[in-house]
């Protein structure tokens, strides 16, 4: 089976990896091994699918966490339209709820574009977890403002990775009225949580490749499967938040950290 990361062999920038989970075909081997994301990979950005209640709000808090714990100086971002998941997070510099996690995009477009204009000399990583995004553009009633929120997500997948800018959205579905044309290539890893195997559409969007293998295998909560440029489908398990406290503390860490 493909690795999904690099090894780090040191504390370079360029060198970082974060475990988002357990290979689970090993796992039911009593073997342990995990499934890493490393950023520099040929597209770094990150999309989260699953319907509720598949575990993605635990995915992208875990996956949060450790960013901040395994990257040097990473600031986070992050954008909780449904204002539910994340209050915890209320009052930390760079997080948005509601009807104001427009501002996320806009705030995050805004510091990747000073590093592009060179405005911004820090070589930090900068991570935008953006929670339902699908649903929260689609929902904008002004036409406008929707175009606005999608063509600032289409900047961002296209420069990002170049001034390490990487955003990871969540979605239930992950439907090419929000994406466009082209836009979910964009997307280096997917991440496809749950059981999807009576989903025949969002498998056929985000894995088509891979259906025949996805429907023989029911996935529980926490369990999900995994692209990475073409590297083939990893099956995984979410790891057990065992401190959640920890994990919590990581991430307001990481939305007050500044470098600057």
């Amino acid at each position: 089976m493909k690795q999904i990361a690099q090894i780090a062999t040191s504390n370079n920038l360029d060198d970082v990896k974060v475990p988002i989970g357990w290979d689970k075909k090993l796992l039911d081997m009593n073997i342990s091994r995990k499934i890493y994301w490393n950023p520099t990979r040929a597209s770094c950005h990150i999309l989260v699918a699953g319907q509720s209640g598949s575990g993605k709000t635990k995915f992208l808090e875990l996956f949060a966490s450790r960013c901040v714990r395994d990257i040097p100086a990473c600031e986070l971002f992050l954008a909780d339209p449904k204002r539910v998941d994340f209050g915890y997070a209320r009052g930390s510099m760079r997080f948005w709820s509601g009807a104001e996690s427009a501002e996320a995009l806009s705030t995050f477009q805004q510091s990747m574009m000073a590093r592009v204009e060179q405005l911004d000399h820090s070589d930090n990583w900068k991570i935008l977890i953006f929670d339902e995004i699908a649903a929260f553009t689609m929902l904008q009633t002004d036409k406008k403002r929707r175009t606005e929120l999608q063509e600032m997500l289409a900047s961002i997948l296209l420069l990002g990775r170049g001034v390490r800018h990487v955003i990871v959205c969540a979605v239930q579905k992950a439907l090419m009225e929000f994406f466009g044309a082209g836009g979910r290539s964009q997307f280096g890893t997917t991440v496809l949580l749950g059981n999807v195997t009576n989903d025949k559409e969002q498998v056929q969007m985000l894995m088509s490749s891979y259906k025949d293998i996805i429907s023989a295998t029911s996935n529980r909560r926490g369990q999900f499967w995994l692209t990475a440029d073409g590297d083939g489908i990893t099956r995984g398990q979410v790891p057990l938040i065992t401190n959640i406290d920890e994990v919590r503390g990581l991430i307001l860490e990481g939305l007050n950290r500044s470098n600057v």
